[in-house]
C-alpha cells in the first residue's frame, strides 16, 4: 500500500526541474507586488527613481517629438490678460501646439505659449541677498531673496510667475515689504461655508428685457444661465466696517462683505466651450444687461498662520498684527451660475450658486523684496560658443537661443545690470509630467473598442496628496482633477517632452541636462523611444481624428498659462462642463 503523503508538499524526484538550459529571470530590483490593483504599494530602488525622474529623458523625447514632427500648430491665437481689473493689468496672446498621445480623451496635449503684449514695468533689482555664509537660512530653505526698487503693485499677484530681465529666469516664491514682513495674505473659505452673490436689478429693466417677453415673463427662466458682473475684480483700500479680522490658535479669519452699486451686470447663455473667465466674455450670447446693478458678496475667509509665522522671528502672529501691516484687499465676482432669483420689492435679485472663495490682502512693496526658488534659475543666451554662431539659418529667421538650466544662483551672475522685470514667456503643457496632474478621461471605450480604466477616467484621491489648505479649491473639482504638485514643485522651471520640442520648433534649443540615468537605463530607453516613435505616425493620425472631442485638455493648460491657483483652476475646470 502506498505511503500518505506529508503535509509538506511532494518531495518526489519527479517534481524537481532538472532543466539546464532555462535559468532564472532576474527580477526588478525594487519591490513590485503581483497585485497591482488600486492601493497597492512599489517601492523603486533609488536608482530606478532616479532614472524616472531624469530631466534628460524628458529632454530626449521632446527632441525627437520635434524631429518625428508629432505635432501640429494651433492655428488660432487666444487673446487674455493677466490680474484682469488691477492697476497693471498685463495682456497676454496664447499660441501653440498640439501634440499625439495615447493617454488623453481626445488624444492630444496641448503646449500653448504665453506671450507678453507691449511693454511691462515690474521693477528692478538693486541687491541680492546671496551669500550662503550669511544668510544661511534662505540658504537652508533654498530661497533666494532680491531688494527691488520701484516695484509694481502687480507683484502682490504674482506669487508662482515666472518673471525675467530678458536674461535671467527665475520663479517667485512670496513677495515681501521692505521691512520683510509678508505683502500678500491668502485666504479661502472654508468648505461648509462658501462665499455667495446677490445681484439686485431694477424689475423695470427686467420685463422690458426680450428674454423675459420670449419666456413667458417667467423670471425663472434666468435660473441656470450665466451672471456676469463687468468689473469682476475688485481691489480697494481696507474697511473697518466691512472686513472683520478675527484670531484663532492657528489660523485667523477675516469675515466680509463687499458691495458696490451702479455696476455693469449681464446675463448670459452658456453657449461657448471656453467658460469666460480665460476667454473673450463677448463671444457668449447675451441675454440681458443693465447699468444700474448692485451686488453684495459674503464669505468668511480662514488664512494659515504657518505660511507667515516665520517672516516675524519671536512675534506672535495675530490677525491684529496683520491688519497693521496690510492697507488693501482684493476679491473676484467670477462669473457665477444663477442659483434662484427672487422679487424684492422693486428689484430682481440674483442669488449665485455658493462657491469656493478667495481673498487677498495687501501690504505695500514698492521697495520691498522678492523671494526667487534658487531650483527655478535658468539663463537665455544666443546659441553660440566661444561667439561663435553655426547655425545655418535662413533668410529672415530668428538666430537659435539656448536655454541655460544648470544655474546656481548662489555662484552665478543672476539678474544684473538693475534691467527691468517683466513676465517670462512661459510654455504650459496639459499632460500629467508637466501639471503633475489628471484630469477625467470620460470616454468609455478606446479606438480599438476596449474599455478604459476607471481609475484612469475618474481620478482618485492620492497617498501623495497636498496639504489641506492649499487643496481647498482642487477638493471642489474631485473626480475631474486630481493634482499631486506641491508648492516647491510649481516653483521649479517646469519641462516636459511637449515643451522641450515646443521650444526647438521655435528655435529654442533647452540645454541638454548633466543628470544622465544610468548607461543599463539609457540602452532600454533608446530601444523604447525607436519603438515609440513607430507608432507616432498612427497617433497623430488619431488625434487628428479625434480632436474636439473634449476641451479640458485646453483649459488645463490654459489655467496654468495663466497661473491660476487651485480655487481658480477648479473653477474654470468645473465651469467647462455643459
Amino acid at each position: 500500500m502506498a505511503r500518505k503523503q506529508n503535509g509538506f508538499g511532494s518531495f518526489k524526484a519527479s517534481s524537481i526541474n532538472n532543466r539546464v538550459d532555462v535559468g532564472k529571470v532576474k527580477g526588478a530590483a525594487g519591490s513590485y507586488p503581483s497585485d497591482r490593483s488600486f492601493g497597492s504599494t512599489l517601492l523603486r530602488t533609488i536608482i530606478e527613481h532616479y532614472n524616472m525622474s531624469s530631466d534628460w529623458v524628458k529632454w530626449r523625447k521632446g527632441m525627437e517629438y520635434y524631429y518625428g514632427t508629432a505635432w501640429s500648430e494651433i492655428e488660432e491665437a487666444i487673446d487674455s490678460s493677466l490680474y484682469q481689473g488691477t492697476a497693471n493689468q498685463i495682456d497676454v496672446q496664447f499660441t501653440g501646439y498640439r501634440f499625439a498621445t495615447e493617454s488623453s480623451d481626445d488624444a492630444n496635449h496641448y503646449v500653448l505659449k504665453r506671450s507678453t503684449i507691449g511693454t511691462v514695468n515690474l521693477g528692478q533689482v538693486t541687491s541680492l541677498l546671496k551669500d550662503p555664509a550669511i544668510y544661511t537660512d534662505n540658504f537652508r530653505r533654498r530661497e533666494l531673496w532680491a531688494q527691488i526698487q520701484n516695484g509694481s503693485s502687480v507683484l502682490r499677484h504674482m506669487i508662482g510667475e515666472r518673471i525675467t530681465d530678458d536674461t535671467t529666469e527665475a520663479t517667485i516664491r512670496n513677495v515681501l515689504t521692505s521691512n520683510q514682513h509678508p505683502a500678500v495674505y491668502v485666504g479661502k473659505t472654508a468648505p461648509a461655508k462658501q462665499a455667495e452673490v446677490k445681484v439686485t436689478v431694477p424689475m423695470s429693466e427686467i420685463t422690458a428685457s426680450a428674454f423675459y417677453s420670449a419666456n413667458n415673463n417667467d423670471v425663472q427662466a434666468f435660473v441656470g444661465k450665466l451672471g456676469y458682473v463687468e468689473n469682476f475684480f475688485t481691489e480697494r483700500a481696507i474697511n473697518s466696517s466691512t472686513e472683520v479680522f478675527k484670531d484663532d490658535l492657528r489660523t485667523f479669519s477675516i469675515s466680509s462683505t463687499a458691495t458696490a452699486t451702479s455696476q455693469a451686470f449681464q446675463v448670459l447663455d452658456q453657449d461657448q466651450e471656453l467658460p469666460p473667465s480665460l476667454y473673450d466674455i463677448t463671444d457668449l450670447t447675451p441675454l440681458f444687461n443693465s447699468s444700474n446693478a448692485s451686488y453684495a458678496v459674503t464669505g468668511e475667509y480662514i488664512f494659515d498662520k504657518d505660511a507667515y509665522q516665520r517672516f516675524f522671528g519671536k512675534k506672535y502672529l495675530t490677525a491684529a498684527v496683520v491688519e497693521a501691516d496690510v492697507t488693501d484687499i482684493s476679491y473676484t465676482v467670477m462669473p457665477f451660475t444663477i442659483k434662484s432669483v427672487l422679487v424684492v420689492g422693486s428689484n430682481l435679485e440674483f442669488t449665485s450658486v455658493p462657491y469656493q472663495g478667495e481673498l487677498k490682502v495687501y501690504a505695500p512693496v514698492t521697495n520691498g523684496y522678492i523671494i526667487f526658488a534658487d531650483y527655478s534659475f535658468i539663463k537665455h543666451a544666443e546659441d553660440s560658443y566661444n561667439g561663435v554662431y553655426y547655425h545655418q539659418d535662413e533668410r529672415n529667421q530668428d538666430r537659435w537661443q539656448r536655454i541655460e538650466t544648470d544655474v546656481d544662483p548662489w555662484q552665478d551672475e543672476v539678474f544684473v545690470g538693475g534691467s527691468n522685470l517683466k513676465p517670462a514667456t512661459i510654455y504650459s503643457c496639459s499632460c500629467p509630467n508637466y501639471s503633475r496632474s489628471l484630469i477625467r478621461i470620460p470616454e468609455s471605450e478606446t479606438d480599438d473598442g476596449k474599455s478604459t480604466n476607471r481609475q484612469q477616467r475618474y481620478p482618485l484621491p492620492t497617498v501623495m496628496g497636498r496639504k489641506a489648505f492649499e487643496d481647498q479649491g482642487l477638493k471642489a473639482a474631485a473626480g475631474l482633477i486630481n493634482s499631486w504638485e506641491t508648492e516647491a514643485q510649481k516653483a521649479e522651471f517646469k519641462i516636459c517632452k511637449h515643451t522641450i520640442a515646443a521650444r526647438f520648433i521655435e528655435r529654442i534649443k533647452v540645454q541638454e541636462p548633466n543628470q544622465y540615468p544610468t548607461l543599463e537605463a539609457r540602452e532600454a530607453f533608446e530601444k523604447k523611444l525607436k519603438e515609440d516613435m513607430n507608432r507616432v505616425g498612427a497617433k497623430f493620425r488619431n488625434s487628428q481624428r479625434r480632436e474636439g472631442i473634449t476641451t479640458l485638455e485646453l483649459i488645463h493648460s490654459l489655467a496654468q498659462g495663466l497661473n491660476l491657483d487651485d480655487v481658480e483652476a477648479a473653477y474654470v475646470l468645473l465651469n467647462n462642463l455643459k
